[in-house]
């Protein structure tokens, strides 16, 4: 039986070079599979944001309606919210002031804003009367809305996730239609046990 033969230095060196960039190759095809599902995993399991409410408009129409435009803002990428049974208050000085308004429901997809509009009757705000807030120029009054939202996830598997969230809104409302109103951040308690 004749010796085997051994394979020539570069042989067996192009041997390894080709191995090593094989197993080079399979190991970051692995590793971005394992990131991708690690990615998607999170996305899946993550809690839908609250939606964002901002007070863009505001103004006393006559001594006694109040009208404001309300943008809201859905910020998830992987939910659509409907919104059900939101009820709005408005307080003057402490007190209610304004009508208990309900709004109709409405639905809104990923990453949508909606404004919408709505009108108290009957506050109770004198102009030009003895209170500290006429002098500024501006009235301190202070909206507070409820919504019961129903977050629906779109990817698989679909997820659902109920809210009943109450924002608060402190507006400083323009005495005159000289002054302007500067946009509010409405900050939000989750009323859910």
């Amino acid at each position: 039986m004749p010796p085997a033969e051994l394979p020539s230095p570069g042989t067996m060196e192009s041997q390894l070079d080709n191995l090593c960039a094989r197993l080079s190759h399979n190991l970051k095809w692995s590793i971005l599979v394992v990131m991708s599902v690690f990615i998607l995993s999170l996305c899946l399991a993550k809690s839908p944001d609250n939606v964002r409410c901002h007070v863009t408009e505001a103004s006393l129409v006559t001594d006694s309606n109040l009208t404001i435009g309300i943008t809201i803002r859905n910020p998830n990428g992987f939910y659509h919210v409907r919104h059900d049974h939101i009820n709005f208050t408005a307080y003057y000085q402490n007190q209610t002031s304004g009508s208990l308004l309900n709004y109709a429901s409405f639905s809104q997809g990923r990453k949508n804003e909606t404004h919408i509009t709505t009108s108290f009757n009957g506050m109770q705000i004198l102009r030009g009367g003895n209170d500290s807030d006429s002098k500024e120029n501006y009235y301190d009054i202070l909206v507070k809305f409820n919504m019961q939202d129903e977050y629906k996830r779109q990817l698989l598997p679909r997820k659902r996730h109920h809210r009943h969230l109450e924002y608060s809104c402190e507006l400083k409302v323009p005495a005159s239609s000289a002054s302007s109103f500067n946009t509010t951040l409405c900050r939000y308690h989750n009323l859910d046990p």
